[in-house]
């Protein structure tokens, strides 16, 4: 049995830095190396990792998926902690509720459709 295969996807572990790159941190858990994708660090932006962690520090990790083949854990921290709640009702809509459109248009087309059908 290799080392990798006794983690399970939903494990709660702790896990020690190594490295922090652009897009994610590095991490060792019992010679196991991890990585903690900067979009599973948390909710909200990112800008700079080093901003919230420091090589060395110890830090809890959820186990994500497990890349066999290269022997790797995928991790997340984001999953550890509670989304944030909504801010409230959204503000913008994407059609505009005021509007009078209707089925109108068609309603006057669809007659001229069928009498160009017949051409």
């Amino acid at each position: 049995m290799k080392e990798i295969e006794k983690f399970e996807i939903g494990d709660v572990l702790d896990a020690k830095i190594d490295n922090i790159g652009q897009f994610g941190v590095f991490v060792f858990i019992d010679k196991i190396p991890g990585l903690v994708h900067i979009s599973e660090v948390a909710s909200h932006f990112v800008k700079d990792l080093n901003s919230l962690y420091k090589v060395g520090e110890t830090i809890k990790v959820q186990v994500i998926d497990i890349d066999y083949e290269k022997e790797q854990l995928i991790l997340s921290v984001r999953s550890l902690v509670e989304e944030p709640k909504s801010l409230g009702q959204r503000r913008y809509y994407y059609t505009k509720k005021n509007s009078k459109a209707s089925f109108a248009p068609f309603e006057k087309l669809l007659p001229i459709w069928l009498k160009n059908k017949g051409n």
